[in-house]
């Protein structure tokens, strides 16, 4: 008995110091998506790669901030998975619901792939800078054309979404609403821009006299007055950039904050 006394001490020792690991509570992006259907489809094939993140976003942990320049982690509260890894099948199915394009796949599928979209997701946190606090959330797109790997256009989008409570289930339905109007602009993105470099194809090759810098210039600006006509008449959310070269120049939407609130009213 003495010498079983001193290991049941420290056993019990021990145990009093063992640290609990909290339970924590696991959340999604499940944003609502609408369908919209084109009525003209391309033949083509879009190619979505898996997205990344930025340093310091590439956690499951769901972050916020007090104070400028500072990220915090919630304790008990974490997403199912590192967001930008959930966004890739929700941006494949939202792109989709456009019906524009013949198919939206994700690698390692080997088709004849036309455009490949990369995202970056730059900032996800809740911030209780301001009462009441927000969700801020930024994802930065670029579209490539596969038969020659160059980008035909790169833009960020963000938006900022007023939380209803201030506590992180406030913040998880907030960044689902964000999620939701971000996925909603990028496939625009990606229909506007391939739109464009379509109708690009299709205009006829200029045959330049010995002295043709001048009259490269008029025949620019007679294609991209065109073209213009052309796009607007197909697709009123088409933006082109007085100073459009080949690269499609569409405007990045800056949403003002969302709240709630405001949604009812609409």
């Amino acid at each position: 008995m003495k010498r079983i006394l001193p290991y049941l001490i420290l056993l019990m020792f021990l145990n009093s110091c063992a640290v609990k690991t909290p339970n924590k509570t696991t959340y999604t992006l499940e944003p609502g998506i609408f369908r919209s259907t084109y009525q003209t489809r391309t033949k083509q094939t879009l190619l979505v790669s898996a997205p990344t993140a930025s340093p310091g976003y590439e956690t499951k942990k769901m972050l916020y901030n007090k104070k400028p320049f500072e990220i915090s982690a919630y304790a008990k509260n974490q997403w199912a998975g590192p967001p930008a890894k959930m966004l890739q099948p929700l941006l494949i199915q939202r792109i989709r619901d456009t019906g524009y394009f013949h198919a939206v796949v994700a690698p390692p599928i080997s088709a004849n792939k036309n455009w490949l979209l990369k995202t970056n997701l730059l900032e996800l946190r809740q911030d209780f800078t301001r009462s009441p606090s927000c969700i801020h959330m930024a994802i930065q797109a670029d579209i490539i054309d596969k038969s020659n790997n160059n980008v035909i256009d790169s833009k960020v989008f963000t938006t900022s979404i007023v939380t209803t409570k201030n506590t992180p289930y406030g913040g998880v339905i907030a960044a689902n609403e964000a999620t939701r109007y971000l996925l909603d602009d990028i496939a625009q993105f990606c229909v506007n821009a391939v739109v464009y470099m379509n109708h690009v194809a299709q205009l006829p090759t200029p045959v330049i006299p010995a002295k043709g810098k001048t009259y490269a210039q008029r025949h620019s600006q007679t294609v991209l007055q065109s073209l213009r006509r052309r796009a607007n008449a197909e697709n009123e959310s088409n933006v082109i950039p007085a100073n459009a070269g080949i690269s499609i120049g569409l405007a990045t939407t800056h949403k003002p904050l969302r709240s709630h609130h405001d949604e009812k009213h609409r």
